[in-house]
């Protein structure tokens, strides 16, 4: 254990079917204790992401362009958090009781996603999907994030927020679908 170094495995089963991308986000320990992103390589978020697609993947990404569903932005008034928060919405063209919703902790990329699932949704193959995107804030990420199993009152308002505030706006009374959290 080298002062600065960080290893890790993951095992992922059938690796070469799999595809996915994962980035590297760097924080270090302020003398007040406080957690501060560290911003590395280009300062585009996009550029900064790695990309692992198996050799027996063979998928063209396509994008819908235009889309058919709808990104919205809307913002919350927090009073668990003392702040606004920006929301990032993708609407399907249909949307039924039952639509599922994937809300995402760094709600800043919805967009982004929405002109791929918008085109899976259009080719039939995924099922209509709401997705909300909850930005994250830049100054306290790592503390609303994690607990660390510590009396930690930004965690507690962060989860108060998303219980009490963000889930009672976006889900609708006679909404029965299915909730997925991604982030």
């Amino acid at each position: 254990n080298k002062k600065g170094i960080f290893e890790g495995q993951l095992s992922v089963p059938d690796i070469d079917d799999a595809i996915f991308s994962y980035d590297l986000l760097v924080h270090k320990k302020e003398a007040s204790g406080k957690m501060v992103k560290v911003p590395y390589g280009p300062a585009d978020p996009d550029q900064q992401r790695f990309y692992w697609i198996g050799k027996n993947r063979k998928i063209d990404y396509n994008k819908s362009d235009p889309i058919e569903g709808k990104v919205l932005q809307d913002s919350i008034e927090s009073i668990y958090l003392w702040e606004s928060r920006e929301v990032s919405i993708y609407y399907p063209p249909t949307i039924g009781d039952d639509t599922p919703i994937i809300y995402f902790t760094d709600g800043s990329v919805v967009a982004s996603y929405a002109l791929y699932i918008d085109e899976l949704i259009k080719q039939q193959k995924i099922t209509p999907v709401i997705l909300i995107g909850v930005h994250s804030s830049t100054e306290n990420r790592y503390q609303e994030y994690v607990n660390h199993g510590i009396d930690n009152e930004l965690f507690l308002k962060h989860e108060s927020f998303f219980y009490e505030e963000v889930l009672p706006k976006y889900e609708q009374e006679n909404w029965k679908g299915k909730r997925y959290l991604y982030g």
